[in-house]
């Protein structure tokens, strides 16, 4: 039965990929028809007719998406800041757009996430005994494809806590999981496995012996 169902599940995700295809292959049909139609209704017979893809890229640079907030600040500088669309793998390839939050001042985006607002986790005593899923507004393709329009990144989670230790003894109680799932241990700094706080980093921590 488990087999039966695991190969549902299989088929329906390759229905719905197929689905997708389909829609972009549509998608792309009908921007070159529309391109069609404007060159010949804006030429005359006479001018020479440019390929559906010279004509497609002509349409699409004109009313293409912004594939980042620069981009949108570049096309109109009286932008204000505010939640935006944009496609930073390329319109009408790939993954869906995603809507940001652009920072007009800087032309910097910022991708929302489910745990933007403060939560009480309660009492824990046992080492990773609470856990939390951070799900961003974005798939995975389009944050990589973001990363590599960008010239930094910043990714951030702030705790509060007290009389909060991450590692007691050589036991590991607090630690975060990357995207591809790897325990991860620092909370400051960049790419260390080293239980670190910012003070630790600083040297000003209320215990100097600690991290």
């Amino acid at each position: 039965m488990a087999k039966l169902e695991a190969k549902d599940s299989q088929l329906e995700a390759l229905i719905q990929l197929k689905n997708k295809r389909h829609d972009m292959l549509e998608e792309k049909i009908s921007r070159i028809e529309l391109a069609l139609k404007v060159h010949r209704e804006t030429n005359s017979e006479s001018a020479s007719l440019k390929t559906d893809e010279e004509i497609s890229r002509q349409v699409a640079g004109k009313s293409a998406m912004p594939r980042t907030c620069q981009d949108a600040r570049s096309a109109d500088p009286s932008l204000s800041s505010g939640m935006y669309w944009i496609d930073p793998d390329v319109q009408g390839v790939g993954d869906a757009p995603i809507q940001v939050y652009c920072d007009m001042a800087s032309g910097s985006p910022s991708v929302l996430h489910n745990s933007e607002s403060p939560m009480n986790v309660g009492h824990s005593t046992d080492p990773g005994c609470y856990s939390r899923g951070v799900n961003y507004s974005a798939t995975n393709r389009q944050m990589a494809a973001l990363v590599e329009l960008s010239s930094e990144c910043h990714q951030s989670f702030k705790y509060d806590c007290y009389f909060t230790t991450f590692v007691f003894d050589n036991i590991a109680y607090s630690w975060w999981n990357n995207k591809n799932g790897n325990e991860k241990y620092f909370w400051a700094g960049m790419n260390t496995d080293v239980h670190t706080c910012q003070c630790g980093i600083d040297g000003n921590c209320v215990e100097a012996s600690t991290k």
